[in-house]
């Protein structure tokens, strides 16, 4: 797999009898329209804790049966679309977090919800949208202790429930099976679910890389990141909300005498581990064949802005940042404007902290004409955060 950088003072001369060349370092949007249809169709559910309840009936919602349920804003279809509150979040149509409000017919009448609170909802394979509409009401959210919470942890001894906005402060998903998990049993869960797919695409157990399927936040303030929650839809278009993230790479050791071995690099990597020899190097191959758009990876490591100075840089000077081959920008809109424009230089630091999809080889200015790039990198909002996602550009055949 292969990516294009140095967009700035590099470009493709197309060939005549080709075609212009697709692929490299297209940032959004003019790669998103080809990929983003990736996984809309119907995506295999988050598995339903135990504890959820059945299907409620409407006439025991309402209090027929003696319970005395905070019903919260009445789910009567109200006159425009304007006044109309989430039955689940309570929102009103301002509420762009929780994506686009949307009118669903219950059976007994019709109600609103919003698109991502219903669509990241924990249920059944067999459970359609209206029975997990019909029996949120009575769920209280263990954060804002309201009604109307559909995300429960995925242990099944665990009877945490959290709206959509709140899971994302009390708990977090795992990207691969798309299971959300509370903060209590996340990193457990974590930690055990990232073992696996360590082996699965054949990361070097013996490299000094910390392997993580999420980026690592820990130096963002929470300012900044509400900053970032408040204001994704000025810059990123949503994409993945319910659709697992598999990763399709399987990492392989390569030496001198192939096309991306770089004697520099093996210099940058023993500078930044302080190792004596240099550390091997390695490329990303396709564990089976993907086809052109298709998702590949998402690209992590320990996100920072360009001027910090963490432990994830700790020991490079402001002359060595420049060429950390690990790092890449957050793609923002040149017009945002108020505290977000602030946070422009935010991006991922892969060089202590990352996955497989940091070992793509990059196609630069030196690299032999006859390698060409078959992947993208793009910048897009899932799951409560701006993330960096790998797409392929062509078809790409396993081993490739």
């Amino acid at each position: 797999l292969t990516s294009l950088s140095d967009m700035d003072d590099f470009q493709w001369d197309d060939d005549p009898e080709e075609g212009p060349v697709s692929g490299g370092l297209l940032w959004p949007d003019a790669a998103l329209n080809s990929v983003l249809n990736l996984f809309r169709a119907e995506d295999p559910p988050a598995k339903r804790p135990r504890h959820i309840p059945d299907v409620i009936d409407e006439d025991e919602e309402a209090g027929g049966g003696g319970g005395k349920l905070d019903q919260g804003p009445s789910t009567a279809p109200p006159s425009s679309l304007s006044t109309a509150k989430c039955r689940f979040c309570k929102g009103g149509e301002d509420m762009e977090q929780c994506g686009t409000l949307v009118p669903h017919n219950t059976g007994r009448g019709q109600t609103y919800v919003h698109s991502l609170c219903l669509s990241c909802s924990s249920r059944t394979s067999e459970e359609t949208d209206r029975d997990v509409i019909r029996r949120v009401g009575a769920l209280k959210c263990k954060e804002c202790q309201h009604r109307g919470a559909s995300i429960g942890c995925n242990v099944e001894s665990c009877r945490q429930v959290y709206h959509y906005l709140c899971s994302q402060k009390r708990g977090d998903w795992d990207s691969h099976q798309l299971h959300f998990y509370c903060n209590a049993h996340y990193p457990t869960e974590h930690a055990r679910i990232s073992k696996e797919l360590k082996d699965l695409v054949g990361f070097p157990h013996d490299s000094p890389v910390v392997y993580c399927r999420e980026n690592v936040w820990d130096d963002i303030s929470d300012d900044d990141l509400l900053v970032l929650r408040s204001d994704h839809h000025l810059s990123w278009q949503i994409a993945w909300e319910h659709a697992p993230f598999v990763p399709m790479c399987l990492v392989k050791e390569i030496f001198a005498g192939h096309w991306a071995y770089s004697d520099s690099l093996g210099a940058i990597n023993q500078h930044h581990f302080n190792y004596q020899d240099k550390l091997p190097q390695y490329e990303c191959v396709a564990r089976e064949d993907i086809a052109e758009g298709e998702f590949i990876g998402e690209y992590t490591g320990y996100i920072r802005t360009q001027n910090s100075n963490t432990e994830a840089n700790a020991s490079q000077n402001s002359s060595q940042k420049e060429f950390n081959p690990y790092i890449t920008e957050f793609y923002f809109k040149n017009n945002v404007r108020g505290p977000l424009r602030n946070l422009r230089g935010l991006c991922i630091d892969s060089c202590k902290y990352g996955n497989e999809t940091r070992f793509i080889n990059s196609v630069t200015r030196t690299t032999p004409p006859h390698i060409r790039p078959n992947a993208t990198m793009d910048t897009v909002w899932c799951r409560g955060r701006i993330r960096v996602i790998i797409s392929s550009t062509r078809d790409i055949h396993r081993g490739e």
